[in-house]
């Protein structure tokens, strides 16, 4: 398995599990009662997730493309 494979799963992995951890903690709310109830921190590790999933499913993704050689 290459590397670049491995870190995109990890770190889709690591962002799916925070979203769970997250939801199971009864973090994850409606946004009109997220806004009184939500505490900063809690909207940077929701933040933080979200970001560690996108970054995760683009990595693996572009393991299995291959870009066609510019000077051909």
């Amino acid at each position: 398995m290459n590397r670049q494979l491995v870190a995109g799963l990890v770190a889709t992995a690591t962002g799916l599990a925070s979203f769970l951890l997250l939801g199971s903690a009864g973090v994850l709310r409606h946004p009109q009662t997220a806004a009184d109830h939500t505490q900063p921190a809690e909207f940077l590790a929701i933040g933080g997730g979200l970001f560690l999933l996108t970054v995760g499913i683009l990595v693996t993704l572009f393991a299995y493309v291959e870009f066609p050689d510019p000077e051909a």
